[in-house]
């Protein structure tokens, strides 16, 4: 994330990103498949040209303590980083704080990119909250993104990737997908025997040893 954090530019005389006219080839040539987040994207990025390819104004909510993006272009801010997320992230991975950090620095680069989030402008205390919260956003974001996977494959099978995805990463995903069915297979296949040892330990002779066991049997069972 060094890279990412040490931008400090507030788009002033600065030349045009390379991840902005990036983002833009990606719009334009995206299959109609994945046209809900990219047409979201060449919104903003359409909007960031007609402000002269200057970061776009946005401010954090500092003063209340939510560090939450604010404004007219907050908004965006979560589509892009969205977008940004299922286009450079693996969603096989089982938590954002496993993800490389390259992969997390191109997914996130993009909110440095298109808004002025210019650490000049907050104190060095609020300017990593409003970091942290951009990363929670990003967190957000995939964790949704591999819900989406799963969900899938669950209805679809395994056969035809989930769009966007390489074969590599298709395969990883179904691997990491058997994997999560087979621990919850062996909890579903193990929790009655853990219900029945519980009766023959508190029955004797056909009868509950107290009343309490009997509820707490029934609540189980």
């Amino acid at each position: 994330m060094a890279d990412v954090l040490n931008y400090g530019g507030d788009g002033g005389d600065e030349p045009p990103h390379q991840h902005a006219n990036r983002l833009q080839a990606d719009c334009q040539t995206a299959p109609a498949a994945k046209k809900r987040g990219p047409s979201r994207s060449l919104h903003l990025v359409k909007m960031f040209q007609s402000n002269g390819k200057k970061p776009l104004p946005i401010d954090f909510d500092t003063k209340e303590g939510t560090y939450l993006p604010t404004g007219e272009n907050q908004k965006y801010l979560s589509r892009v980083v969205g977008t940004h997320v299922r286009q450079f992230v693996h969603p096989y991975f089982d938590r954002w704080a496993n993800v490389p950090e390259e992969q997390k620095a191109r997914a996130t680069s993009c909110v440095y990119e298109f808004f002025d989030v210019n650490p000049r402008r907050y104190s060095k205390a609020d300017y990593k909250l409003i970091v942290d919260g951009i990363e929670d956003t990003a967190a957000r974001r995939y964790r949704q993104y591999k819900a989406d996977v799963n969900a899938y494959i669950r209805d679809k099978g395994t056969a035809v990737p989930y769009r966007g995805l390489t074969t590599d990463v298709w395969e990883k995903c179904i691997e990491r997908s058997s994997s999560q069915k087979f621990k919850r297979d062996r909890q579903t296949q193990e929790w009655p025997s853990v219900i029945e040892t519980f009766k023959v330990n508190h029955q004797r002779n056909g009868e509950w040893v107290n009343e309490k066991a009997a509820q707490d049997y029934a609540r189980t069972s």
